[in-house]
C-alpha cells in the first residue's frame, strides 16, 4: 500500500502545482490563484505531499515488495496523472499568457519613408486663432 499511496501523493502534488503554474501565470489571475494563497496554502501542501510521496515510495521499495496488484494499481495512477497532464495543455496555455503579456501584435516602421527630402506636406489647413 505504501507504493500506492507515494504515487497518488506524487501525482496530486505534480499536478496541483501545473494547476498553480496556470493560474499564476493567467494575465488575469484567478481569485485562487493570489500571492497569500498561494505562498501559505497551497506550496506548503504541495511540498508535503511531494516529500510524502517520495518517503512512501523508498519505503515500499526497501523496506517491502509491493504486490503486482499494488504495482498495475500504480500503473494505471501514473498513466491517469499523465492522460491529466497531456489533457490540460500546459505549454499551449503558457505560450498563451506570454503573447498576452507581450502585447501580441507587431507594428511594421519604415523609417525611410520619411526621410530628409521626402517630408509629406500636410494637405489639411487649420484655422488661426484670432
Amino acid at each position: 500500500m505504501y507504493l500506492l499511496s507515494g504515487v497518488s501523493l506524487l501525482s496530486v502534488a505534480v499536478l496541483s502545482f501545473v494547476v498553480l503554474l496556470i493560474g499564476c501565470r493567467n494575465p488575469v489571475r484567478p481569485f485562487w490563484a493570489g500571492e497569500a494563497l498561494v505562498a501559505n496554502v497551497y506550496l506548503p501542501l504541495g511540498i508535503g505531499m511531494l516529500i510524502m510521496g517520495i518517503v512512501n515510495v523508498l519505503q515500499s521499495l526497501f523496506q517491502f515488495y509491493p504486490s503486482p496488484v499494488e504495482v498495475g494499481y500504480s500503473a494505471l495512477v501514473l498513466a491517469l496523472a499523465a492522460g491529466i497532464y497531456v489533457m490540460l495543455n500546459v505549454r499551449r496555455h503558457l505560450a498563451d499568457y506570454q503573447a498576452q503579456e507581450m502585447g501580441g501584435t507587431v507594428i511594421d516602421v519604415d523609417f525611410q519613408a520619411n526621410a530628409q527630402g521626402n517630408q509629406p506636406q500636410p494637405s489639411i489647413r487649420y484655422r488661426k486663432a484670432a
